[in-house]
């Protein structure tokens, strides 16, 4: 029962990448697989070595990350929060 979540989970992120990339390449003209590298969930090392082996720009992708990671640690706190005090 555990993988069909797993799976989902990771379909539903790669989804949602998928989506931000095509929207954001069409807005600012850069490719949309190098959005995808730098939007996908995954370490920053994988996704930045992954990107030289392509020929991308690794330093777009590893601030991408980091971004993304830091937004996380910032809002995920407070959401929790938000939704703790909702249910009681």
């Amino acid at each position: 029962m555990c993988d069909i979540f797993y799976a989902g989970n990771i379909f539903l992120t790669l989804a949602l990448a998928a989506c931000f990339a095509v929207a954001v390449a069409a807005v600012t003209g850069v490719p949309w697989p190098l959005l995808l590298l730098a939007y996908s969930p995954g370490g920053i090392t994988e996704m930045t070595l992954l990107s030289l082996s392509l020929g991308y720009d690794a330093a777009f992708v590893a601030t991408h990350h980091v971004i993304r990671i830091s937004c996380l640690v910032l809002c995920v706190p407070w959401l929790f929060r938000l939704t703790a005090t909702s249910r009681t």
